[in-house]
């Protein structure tokens, strides 16, 4: 009498009559896999920024026909000066994502009339195509996240070339948009960090913070400590314990649901003894920035052509996969979409 006589077929898979239990890949197959494969990035739309994204494959000849953008399993931040094209940058993410059949969430601040102190403790829901006008109020930070502009960008970008789009039509893209609205950031802890089934669905590739540095400036606000002794830690340590809350728990968001958290985020100035006034992100402690795997800088600038001033927008690579310096930096144009008569 043998051992699986007595004990039975080993469930767990291990008594295989094969000494290799799973195939041989090599880590750098692997690796290899992981930047070749399209469902893995989210495309910015811009090529040159997308290539520079994808620092997986080599820079070889197959650099230009492998894919980029943004990695899954990672949060990136996107910040700078208002009117530098965040909340663009964000819907044009959205846009493409929705394009390829998958979901997305985008959560953003709410803007009341009405003293916070009034506000009851629930989180604002609303599908982006469902809006009512007695919601229409509420904006994701400077600019509202209207249905129109969404639509628009998405019909935009059924022109240009996606090897791996769905056959869906426009209205079955947006209704795979989740738009959340949180005007305190206990509400968006609430929402991101104990997420239910049906706040981040099977099938989401890509959640959008908007404004979360408007929320953690507002819960704990930039003032001098007090003087006195005061009982356990001051506005600084708890601001500093709520900031390595949050992103950590969006770590293991990005990499448990395999995903990417796009976070948008407003800038301060600050002053330094050697360059004077800095323009640095509104959150810039050091554990927020040990969890952003990914961080991109939008900012503005005017040229002179044929005696004309013309604006334009620049976005340049500040970290990357974990490895800070600006490397790179591309010049893009927003462009007005109108719907077509």
């Amino acid at each position: 009498m043998d051992y699986r006589s007595i004990r039975g077929k080993d469930i767990s898979s291990l008594d295989l009559a094969s000494t290799h239990r799973l195939p041989t890949v090599s880590a750098a197959q692997a690796l290899e896999h992981l930047g070749t494969d399209p469902r893995r990035f989210i495309s910015t739309s811009l090529g040159a920024l997308d290539r520079a994204l994808n620092d997986v494959v080599s820079r070889g000849e197959h650099a230009l026909s492998s894919p980029g953008g943004f990695q899954k399993g990672q949060v990136v931040e996107i910040w700078g000066p208002p009117g530098s094209g965040k909340t663009t940058f964000g819907i044009q993410l959205t846009a493409n994502a929705l394009r390829r059949g998958d979901k997305v969430v985008w959560v953003g601040s709410c803007c009341f009339s009405c003293p916070p102190s009034s506000i009851r403790p629930r989180i604002w829901i609303c599908s982006v195509l469902r809006v009512t006008k007695s919601l229409m109020r509420f904006t994701d930070g400077f600019h509202p996240l209207f249905p129109s502009r969404l639509r628009e960008v998405i019909e935009a970008a059924q022109d240009s070339p996606d090897e791996i789009a769905a056959s869906l039509s426009i209205t079955e893209q947006t209704d795979n948009l989740l738009h959340f609205r949180t005007p305190t950031l206990a509400h968006l802890i609430g929402l991101l960090c104990k997420p239910a089934a049906t706040t981040i669905p099977s099938g989401t590739s890509l959640v959008v913070v908007d404004t979360l540095s408007s929320l953690v400036n507002y819960a704990f606000p930039r003032n001098f400590e007090p003087r006195h002794a005061q009982k356990g830690p001051g506005p600084s340590a708890r601001r500093l314990q709520v900031l390595q809350f949050v992103i950590s728990t969006l770590q293991k968001l990005a990499a448990a649901r395999d995903l990417c958290v796009v976070i948008l985020s407003q800038c301060v100035t600050k002053m330094q003894l050697d360059h004077g006034a800095t323009l640095t992100p509104a959150i810039n402690a050091g554990s927020w920035d040990q969890g952003i795997a990914t961080r991109l800088v939008l900012f503005r600038d005017w040229t002179m052509e044929g005696g004309k001033v013309h604006d334009s927008h620049f976005v340049g690579i500040q970290k990357l996969s974990g490895k800070g310096g600006i490397s790179q930096v591309f010049a893009f144009n927003i462009q007005a979409v109108r719907q077509k008569v």
